[in-house]
């Protein structure tokens, strides 16, 4: 093992310190721990801050300039009160997939909190990952206690990630929240000039994969964003807003995710909802026609 890849387990006290702010949230000076992650918690920041700490290198600031036009255009709908950063992106990890991402809305579990998920599903999970590299969660306040929050599934550490960075396997890691501004109205293409470049190349290299793709069956049956195993979700979302808490459904997803030894997300069949999205913008700013 080169000195360079070399993990000391010696404790460390060169952890920042964090202080609580008027949220609830902490207000971190943000920096890695030696094990490469966040302490644990999630941790208010700017994004400025976020940016100078996450996008190190070429790859993440390519990746960064993506979640930023995807922030714009979830800005615009004005129903989601703030963003979670995690995953690999919210490490030292050089090269993570993509950037998980958990939207918040503004309205708690209920009718207004799944409306405002809606455009997404509709436009496509696996799409806004393609196009963004924003792997995408929800979360309302006042889900039934059996639906997965994702805000503590994604502190999670693996057991092998734990072992390797020599931390205990209960060890916790942090997550970033940025608020998202409000009443921002419909994006618009100065919103985008400082990335056109770079969304351009990522939008050219879209299209060259997208040309790639084996054409969709004659005979097909289902409507094509069936076949998007992510859109599939929009099913738990809707089911579980009609539910009260404690109805059939949520106890069923309780009674799984005890069987389980990992938080079990909520999944399931049936109609997803046909409401149109309304695209988010292009690399030049102009809003995409659905297909």
């Amino acid at each position: 093992m080169s000195s360079q890849s070399a993990v000391s387990c010696q404790s460390s006290s060169s952890a920042p310190l964090a202080s609580a702010g008027g949220d609830g949230f902490a207000r971190l000076s943000l920096a890695f721990t030696p094990a490469g992650y966040l302490p644990a918690g999630i941790h208010s920041a700017a994004p400025a801050d976020a940016e100078r700490l996450l996008a190190f290198n070429p790859a993440r600031r390519r990746q960064w300039q993506g979640l930023q036009r995807f922030i714009r255009w979830a800005e615009s709908h004005n129903t989601f009160s703030c963003i979670y950063l995690d995953g690999g992106y919210v490490s030292r990890k050089p090269a993570p997939d993509d950037i998980d991402c958990i939207l918040q809305s503004r309205a708690p579990y209920g009718p207004a909190a799944l409306e405002s998920m809606m455009p997404f599903f509709s436009y496509g999970l696996d799409r806004i990952l393609k196009e963004y590299a924003v792997h995408l969660h929800f979360w309302a306040e006042g889900f039934p206690g059996g639906v997965q929050d994702f805000r503590m599934f994604f502190q999670y550490i693996r057991p092998r990630d734990a072992a390797e960075n020599c931390l205990d396997a209960r060890a916790r890691k942090g997550l970033i929240r940025m608020e998202l501004a409000p009443d921002v109205g419909v994006v618009s293409p100065a919103m985008h000039s400082s990335t056109a470049a770079a969304a351009s190349e990522e939008m050219e290299a879209l299209a060259l994969r997208e040309s790639m793709d084996p054409p969709p069956a004659a005979d097909c049956k289902e409507p094509p964003f069936l076949h998007d195993e992510s859109a599939r979700r929009t099913v738990s979302y809707s089911a579980l807003m009609a539910q009260p808490a404690g109805g059939p459904l949520t106890s069923s997803v309780a009674e799984s995710s005890e069987l389980s030894a990992e938080p079990v997300s909520p999944a399931g069949n049936g109609k997803a909802s046909r409401r149109k999205a309304s695209p988010p913008p292009s690399a030049s700013g102009r809003r995409k026609r659905n297909a």
